[in-house]
């Protein structure tokens, strides 16, 4: 199933695919380390200090277990009922929040030879150049991911053809049809799924040369990464995909 894929990937840290919202430049808390803190505004002598976010609220936390609760069912039932018979929306979180855990891990130690295959092209520029950027300014970026339990929920699911997939990889786009005959479903298409996750995330930004601290962010801000998985094989639904899943955009 898709989930205990992403969990094995997680766990050995090999090649896969990845994907989602990378329209905003970077990824997590790096975009909004970026946005919040530029190399050029970092003082020598002063550590900036930034939190945002925090816990849900009670209403917020009412609506997740009313509608957020209906919303992720049938998301599950619609995949189950036109992709993937075995779908488990709980494997499934369980591998997206391995995900997460692993990328920051990786960019952490700079690995981006073991990031590249994870994730879609275009998420990984995105990634790669924002980390460039720092380190051009003589800047570190890390993030250290709170204690367990995160928060975790589907909140989407789609599909993308060809030349939508094109945008993000080109590359994986290639391995599609050109064309999907309308009567064959989501046949070569590619599933989209998408979850939130809250977690608290720890930022700091150091200089390279004698590693003082220059910021700090403490983020709780939830966050949707889009995990893609295809082109889809014919005869829809399957008992289980046997495609690799990868991480689209964030």
């Amino acid at each position: 199933m898709l989930a205990a894929a992403l969990r094995r990937l997680a766990a050995r840290g090999q090649p896969a695919l990845w994907q989602d919202g990378v329209e905003r430049a970077a990824a997590g808390a790096l975009t909004r380390v970026a946005a919040a803190v530029q190399p050029s505004q970092i003082s020598s002598t002063t550590v900036q200090r930034q939190e945002v976010g925090g816990p849900p609220t009670w209403w917020q936390q009412l609506i997740n277990l009313t509608l957020g609760a209906w919303v992720q069912h049938v998301i599950g039932e619609l995949i189950r009922s036109r992709v993937e018979k075995e779908f488990d929306v709980k494997e499934f979180l369980e591998g997206a929040k391995d995900a997460f855990h692993t990328v920051h891990e990786l960019m952490a130690a700079e690995d981006w030879e073991a990031l590249k295959p994870m994730m879609s092209a275009k998420l990984f520029d995105a990634f790669k150049d924002t980390a460039d950027a720092y380190k051009a300014d003589g800047l570190l970026w890390r993030t250290k991911l709170g204690p367990e339990p995160w928060e975790a929920a589907v909140r989407g699911v789609g599909f993308m053809t060809r030349q939508e997939m094109e945008a993000y990889d080109p590359a994986v786009a290639l391995l599609a049809p050109e064309s999907v005959a309308m009567a064959a479903g989501p046949t070569g298409m590619f599933l989209v799924v998408t979850a939130q996750l809250r977690v608290e995330q720890n930022v700091t930004i150091s200089r390279a040369e004698d590693g003082q601290v220059v910021a700090e962010l403490k983020d709780m801000r939830p966050v949707r990464w889009r995990f893609a998985t295809g082109p889809l094989p014919g005869g829809l639904p399957v008992d289980q995909l046997g495609t690799q899943w990868f991480l689209l955009s964030i």
